[in-house]
């Protein structure tokens, strides 16, 4: 896990899985290329 700071739609790939924390929402974006682990650990460190 890695914080991005100054974060923008950019940095969102379809290599990777992102948690973006929107204060009052959570959201999981996962790329179209991401690999199943790392989808697995998005949802459950999300949780």
């Amino acid at each position: 896990v890695k914080e991005i700071f100054n974060f923008s739609q950019d940095d969102l790939t379809t290599e990777d899985v992102f948690i973006l924390n929107c204060h009052t929402e959570l959201y999981v974006w996962i790329g179209q290329h991401a690999k199943f682990r790392s989808k697995e650990s998005a949802f459950s460190i999300a949780k």
